[in-house]
């Protein structure tokens, strides 16, 4: 049996129609399709990112066949949607089913949990720069003898300084990832309804 869903990535985004099947995954966007058979994925990857600056949150399930031909289906919500809100339920339902199939048609497939690396150090580096560029503008101020700069400067560089560390503090990488196995998700899709990371 094939359970078809309808999903818009982000509110002005087309409509994409992903069918969850016994034996195969497949999407359509913008009229191509992509298909992909549960026993040829290597990998699956959850992961959810807020940009509370944006007022949005991201979620996201990229599946990856052992040739490395992907399926990404994600979506933008605003923060302010509620919790029962039809498009973060529908997509969640559809990721419920699609890890329900790929567990029990692949019991040897990885669930991932949480953002690639090259994502976690690209966002790591940017709070880096931040931090580095608060750090240093005080210092050559202090150099220069520029003290007042430095005081009509203090509340921008505090608040970039908090910028950059709270982004390097999310987006570390770190620490391993979290990879569950198919009959670990098995039991977390039977007891309880499926949370975002970190929620």
């Amino acid at each position: 049996m094939t359970e078809t869903f309808e999903y818009k990535p982000a509110p002005l985004a087309p409509t994409n129609l992903v069918e969850v099947g016994d034996y195969t995954l497949a999407l359509t966007k913008s009229g191509k399709r992509t298909e992909l058979a549960w026993n040829a994925m290597k990998s699956v990857r959850y992961w959810s990112m807020s940009l509370p600056s944006h007022g949005i949150d991201f979620l996201g399930l990229d599946f990856e066949s052992v040739s490395g031909k992907p399926i990404r289906l994600r979506i933008n919500i605003p923060m302010k949607a509620p919790a029962d809100d039809g498009y973060r339920i529908g997509f969640r339902q559809m990721l419920r089913a699609c890890l329900r199939q790929a567990t029990e048609q692949n019991p040897d497939i990885r669930i991932i949990v949480g953002q690639k690396k090259n994502i976690l150090w690209a966002m790591f580096g940017i709070g880096l720069v931040c931090v580095l560029f608060a750090l240093g503008l005080p210092l050559s101020a202090w150099i220069m003898e520029e003290n007042d700069v430095l005081e009509r400067a203090s509340v921008p560089i505090l608040v970039m300084l908090a910028f950059g560390a709270g982004v390097m503090w999310m987006f570390h990488p770190f620490s391993p990832p979290v990879i569950l196995s198919a009959e670990r998700v098995q039991e977390l899709l039977s007891d309880t309804e499926l949370e975002e990371p970190g929620s």
